[in-house]
């Protein structure tokens, strides 16, 4: 039918070369209420109806059609005859292909509706989706690459942080409860028992099903529904509260996240969400996603608890928005690809006129102007003869007049005042030049002593604030007349109070999401057929395994660093490799994973942006993925396992078949091992987590790594979640032991056979013992002590929270081994001022000593008992080791010598 319309045609549109912005561009429209109020802010946009199309595109005469997966359209005129298609929208498109109008399509409502809309979208000469996924499919399914994306939008005019309402302290959810997403449900729940003792809790039901079970709120609910908002009424739940809720019930999606996201933050209000791919790839950090209740709980307090914080946070959000996500941005794209013609959102050009008395003032007042993010700039300073002034984007003015003054800012959009004595942060005039796209005000200002924020008043600053150059001449004789203060009397939005930096924490690295032009890049280069992974790049970091919020505990060692690495600066991008779990995409502690095997792996290899790899707990197949590759640098970590030969963990086995799997197991894994540290590429490094284990490995293999080709490098452990607190004396009668239960290395069955023997002693009954744990030896292990009163038996997880606070309430750490190439958990519980009692097997003595630590022989726990007898029977001793402990700890598993040292591998570009 496509072809029927098009006719053989050649797909070349022009637009009118006098067009240089939108608002003279003319679209014809179907469209459903919400688009259409967007559109026809930015550009000359009309709707047009099934009935009278024809007499309508005759009057308007249109550069373009645009018609998205409408309902309804307007006046409810094409309700069933976009999805299904119609003799009317055949024969508009028809008439359209007749006059080379370009034709294009949206469908909003990708994914779930791609079967719906398919066959329409392939009637148009261009065609749009929220979904990247997809894109292979159109191209595929339509037989042509004209397929791109388009993501939600907010438009300014009309969500925008100009406040109505005096903001509450609370949380507020507009939305639909649905019965059919259980998961969407689960994450409710959690949102509602983490928040709502925080502040009021409230709920606006759309209402659009009532009475239907399936979309009704339960009864938990009912006594925090304010009642429902036509969609003109939204500002009560966007600007009357400074926290919005987002409920994603699509979470696997790369880049389709919900229209409320968008229009939340324009109306400059934290957005906490559900866990959603889409929502951090297009922002980041800048929306607190979650599915974690106690990590939501944790970061919103600290929003709560510091207003710079808050407020900051949400500047940066609507920043963000304000600069990509608006339906300037997005009308700018589909022009962009249906006439092949940039036309960018416009931004004004600004003037800053400064007044110096000496060389310093004028270099200071440079340097902090050209600091400025905002490109469209210049500097005009009015200087005394003889002083030295920078001529960099600088003009200079030494002999000021009005006419000289006015011919240096001629051109300029907006002007205002650069004082030498304040210290301007970077987006200053960024802040202050998107303000315009939301308000329409003579001037525009920072807030300052109290002005109310985001609101209109009488008088701008000009040492704060920017004016139209409609008033130049106002602007001309104050600047001439006086050396201050700068006002004049016009209608004036004043916006927030950061005139410098936001706060302390602006230092602090930030995701901010990923650039839309990249985003844009990235879904035009999708083949025919193909499903790209949208990633942030950076260092990709690969592993077998992860922690999650159902198993905390493993690979948590990795996690940490993740988390450092973050915090340090550096873009990181998890992969977990695993052809056994399912494919897809999930967080953990603010930290995104991807999950999948070598297609997946090759697909982010192939994009060419990963020139580090670091690997941990290294296999063959993911070696397979890698050696090939052209990648600048690979380093591996070498933990112990993935290494081993088998009988280094007998201990695991209890019969001969168990023993001959493990040997056949082994020898495969020695041989992969054997060949690749025999005769390393050039650009991988190795990193051991221990001098001991290096040893160990070298000697199993037989072989023997150059200096250059490894690293010992120890596990971080960090001190700011694991920070010392004082123990008293009375602390050593408390024993705790948190250790997984999956096998025996962690010989948690000598902890069970010490508290057996301390039982018999005096000094058990004034101790309290508590081990915490999940894995399949854990009931048969602590069966025997289920009888003592003052034994503790928790078969559970410990959230990352609990797990930093449990330590606080114990002083004695019971973490005997069999086997270890470091002992994460000993030391953070030593740094938390725990005295730790293990063996003295393998890399342990690399790391403790009698001076810091109880240590005993291996497989001694009669000695693990006396150990405890000793802190029991000496509490000074207790107080010494405890004391100590931390010390020990940070010297040899501190930033600086973990950390530091990784991240030097990072951005080394080969081995060396």
């Amino acid at each position: 039918m496509r072809e029927k319309i098009r006719a053989g045609k050649v797909l070349d549109f022009k637009i009118p070369d006098y067009l240089v912005d939108l608002k003279g561009l003319r679209v014809a429209c179907i469209l459903d209420d919400f688009t259409f109020t967007t559109f026809s802010k930015v550009c000359d946009a009309y709707q047009i109806t099934s009935s009278s199309w024809r007499d309508e595109l005759e009057s308007f005469d249109p550069h373009m059609l645009f018609v998205e997966a409408a309902w309804h359209g307007k006046g409810d005129s094409w309700r069933r005859k976009i999805s299904i298609i119609s003799d009317e929208l055949v024969q508009l498109l028809t008439w359209c292909s007749e006059r080379n109008i370009p034709t294009v399509f949206w469908n909003k409502d990708d994914p779930p509706h791609y079967a719906t809309f398919i066959n329409t979208a392939a009637l148009f000469d261009i065609v749009f989706t929220t979904d990247i996924d997809l894109i292979g499919d159109y191209k595929k399914g339509l037989g042509h690459d004209r397929v791109y994306l388009l993501p939600f939008w907010a438009e300014p005019s009309i969500h925008n942080p100009i406040e109505k309402y005096e903001r509450i302290k609370g949380f507020c959810f507009a939305g639909t409860y649905y019965m059919k997403y259980l998961e969407r449900r689960r994450d409710f729940k959690t949102f509602f028992d983490a928040l709502s003792p925080l502040g009021p809790f409230d709920i606006y039901d759309r209402n659009e099903y009532a009475g239907n079970p399936n979309y009704t709120y339960p009864d938990e609910f009912k006594d925090f529904i304010k009642g429902t908002l036509p969609y003109d009424q939204i500002d009560v739940a966007y600007k009357g509260y400074f926290f919005g809720i987002n409920m994603n019930s699509i979470k696997d999606s790369q880049l389709m996240c919900a229209r409320r996201t968008y229009e939340l933050m324009a109306s400059n209000t934290i957005v906490l969400s559900n866990y959603s791919r889409a929502v951090k790839n297009i922002f980041g950090d800048l929306i607190i996603a979650t599915d974690d209740g106690e990590i939501l709980r944790s970061k919103v307090i600290d929003l709560l608890s510091d207003d710079n914080l808050r407020d900051s946070y949400r500047l940066r959000g609507l920043r963000r928005v304000l600069l990509d996500h608006t339906t300037e941005n997005r009308l700018s794209y589909v022009v962009e690809k249906t006439f092949g013609k940039r036309v960018e959102p416009v931004m004004p050009s600004v003037t800053m006129v400064s007044f110096v008395k000496n060389k310093e003032m004028a270099e200071s007042v440079t340097r902090l102007f050209l600091a400025q993010g905002y490109a469209k700039k210049q500097l005009v300073i009015v200087a005394e003869q003889g002083i030295d002034v920078p001529k960099v984007a600088v003009k200079v003015l030494t002999d000021p007049s009005p006419d000289r003054l006015r011919e240096a800012i001629e051109g300029s959009d907006m002007l205002g005042i650069f004082d030498a004595g304040v210290m301007y942060g970077k987006n200053y005039l960024l802040d202050l030049c998107l303000a315009g796209k939301y308000a329409d005000a003579e001037a525009y200002q920072k807030s300052a002593d109290g002005e109310k924020e985001y609101s209109f008043s009488g008088t701008v600053h000009l040492e704060r604030g920017l004016v139209k150059s409609t008033h130049a001449e106002s602007f001309i004789h104050l600047s001439l007349s006086c050396k201050g203060p700068f006002q004049l009397n016009l209608k004036t939005l004043t916006i927030d109070r950061f005139l410098s930096e936001p706060c302390k924490y602006e230092g602090e690295p930030w995701d901010e999401g990923i650039p839309i032009r990249s985003i844009f890049s990235l879904a035009e280069q999708t083949k025919a057929g193909e499903r790209r992974l949208v990633v942030k790049h950076g260092i990709l970091v690969v592993a077998p395994h992860y922690p999650s919020y159902d198993n905390i505990y493993r690979y948590i060692f990795v996690h940490r660093r993740i988390k450092a690495y973050l915090s340090s600066g550096l873009k990181v991008e998890v992969f977990r490799f695993n052809r056994s779990l399912p494919k897809g995409f999930s967080e953990f502690d603010g930290v995104d994973v991807i999950t999948g095997s070598s297609k997946e792996f090759d697909d982010i290899i192939s994009q060419g942006d990963c020139r580090t790899v670091f690997v941990h707990f290294l296999n063959e197949e993911i070696w397979n993925s890698l050696k090939d590759r052209k990648i600048e640098r690979i380093v591996v970590w070498v933990h112990g396992a993935e290494i081993q030969p088998w009988y280094r963990r007998e201990f695991n086995y209890d019969n001969f078949a168990q023993r001959r799997k493990a040997r056949i197991e082994s020898d495969r894994r020695l041989r992969f091992w054997r060949h690749l540290l025999s005769d390393p590429p050039e650009n991988v490094h190795f990193v051991f987590v221990s001098r001991y284990f290096f040893d160990e490995v070298c000697k199993d293999l037989g072989v023997r790594l150059d200096d250059e080709k490894y690293s010992i490098i120890h596990n971080y452990i960090d001190k700011k979640r694991f920070l010392f607190v004082e123990k008293g004396p009375e602390m050593r009668n408390r024993v705790l032991s948190v250790r997984p239960f999956s096998n025996r290395k962690y010989a948690n069955d000598l902890s069970v056979k010490a508290i057996l023997e301390l039982s018999k002693r005096p000094c058990f009954k004034d101790m309290e013992f508590r081990m915490i744990g999940e894995g399949p030896l854990f009931d048969e292990t602590v069966a025997p002590l289920r009888r003592f009163e003052n034994v503790i038996l928790e078969n559970r997880s410990l959230s990352e929270a609990e797990y930093s606070r449990i330590f606080d309430d114990y002083g004695v750490f019971l973490c005997p081994t069999r086997w270890d190439s470091h002992g994460v958990s000993r030391d953070e519980a030593m740094s938390k001022g725990l005295v730790a009692i293990t063996n003295n097997v393998a890399a342990i003595p690399e790391f403790v000593d009698e001076s810091s630590a109880m240590i005993v022989p291996p497989e001694d726990y009669v000695a693990m008992a006396d150990a405890m007898q000793r802190l029991y029977d000496d509490p000074d001793l207790f107080i010494k080791l405890s004391r100590r402990g931390p010390g020990v700890v940070e010297a040899k598993c501190g930033y600086e010598q973990t950390i530091a040292r990784e991240l030097e591998l990072a951005v080394k570009n080969r081995a060396t």
